[in-house]
């Protein structure tokens, strides 16, 4: 299966794109496709979104989910 990640802010500069298509089922198997492809990711801090819910461990991911790499942010 194959979901479409949404990239955010720095981590723009790293994917060379705002968006990337993975084949994963669930966020751990995200994160680690991810650093392989995208070593200095590792580095950096940001979390996971799936649809407006913060994400961890081994949430599960749909085909129509929609996925968000975010940065940290700051407003004011």
């Amino acid at each position: 299966m194959s979901a479409n990640v949404k990239v955010y802010g720095e981590l723009v500069d790293i994917t060379k794109s705002d968006s990337i298509s993975v084949a994963v089922e669930n966020v751990e198997e995200l994160k680690k496709i991810l650093f392989s492809k995208y070593p200095a990711l590792a580095s950096k801090t940001f979390v996971i979104a799936i649809g407006n819910k913060i994400v961890s461990g081994n949430s599960k991911i749909s085909e129509v989910d929609q996925i968000a790499l975010l940065p940290p942010f700051a407003g004011g």
